[in-house]
């Protein structure tokens, strides 16, 4: 499964991400997750625009690193 967070918007000036395995997450410091509670989720829900704008968002993330990788692995490389 895909382990990656993905910054998908801020809930009262605190960073929100998402994960796949993890769902919602806040991150009020440099690396440091905390699971929001049930209304924060709700909120945070409400605020971005739903589920749906939430999968839209990570799916077009995924699809950029994608097109990143697959970009990178096109170049010639220099040995």
């Amino acid at each position: 499964m895909n382990n990656k967070y993905h910054l998908i918007g801020a809930y009262q000036t605190i960073p929100v991400y998402f994960s796949r395995t993890e769902g919602l997450l806040l991150c009020s410091g440099t690396e440091d997750f905390t699971e929001p509670t049930d209304l924060q989720k709700k909120m945070i829900i409400s605020e971005i625009g739903g589920m749906i704008t939430i999968d839209r968002l990570v799916r077009n993330y995924e699809r950029t690193e994608r097109l990143e990788a697959k970009k990178n692995d096109s170049k010639p490389r220099l040995t």
